[in-house]
């Protein structure tokens, strides 16, 4: 699923943690199907971007992502880079999808899922990118890769 903004997307709101929250935090950014593909790869920078920049910075950041699918679904993503309860950096996923389309009983489902690892894979020749390397986030996707090693998702 694509992250679309709407046409009159206002700039991303970014605010640095207070003492309470300590986390850095950026959006809502929606993503629907009123946007125009350069809109859409827009919006999807600017999520890839805040999250790769906390992630190298090991700085906490919190983004916002609320996409809808062409069915009418909707869902809420909280992505949360952050340490464990270990001190080991991941980046944490809470997703809330209120499934409504298509479905006999609508329901919402929520999943935590988290990330030890995150890479930038260059979109043209879906090699990893160098960490020192400086990129256009519309140039690559977000590996997201759980404790286990495993690739979960490219965003």
């Amino acid at each position: 699923m694509g992250l679309t903004a709407s046409a009159q997307r206002k700039p991303p709101k970014v605010s640095t943690g207070s003492k309470a929250s300590q986390y850095d935090t950026a959006g809502p950014f929606e993503i629907g199907n009123d946007l125009t593909p350069t809109q859409e790869a827009k919006v999807s920078a600017d999520v890839k971007e805040f999250v790769w920049s906390h992630w190298v910075g090991r700085r906490r950041g919190k983004v916002n992502v609320i996409a809808y699918a062409i069915e009418g679904n909707r869902s809420s993503t909280t992505f949360f880079v952050e340490p464990d309860g270990k001190g080991r950096w991941r980046v944490r996923a809470d997703s809330e999808i209120n499934l409504v389309a298509l479905v006999k009983q609508p329901r919402t489902e929520t999943r935590v899922e988290c990330y030890y690892d995150v890479a930038r894979i260059d979109l043209k020749s879906w090699k990893p990118i160098l960490q020192s390397e400086k990129r256009d986030a519309t140039t690559y996707a977000l590996r997201f890769i759980n404790k286990e090693n495993n690739i979960q998702w490219d965003y």
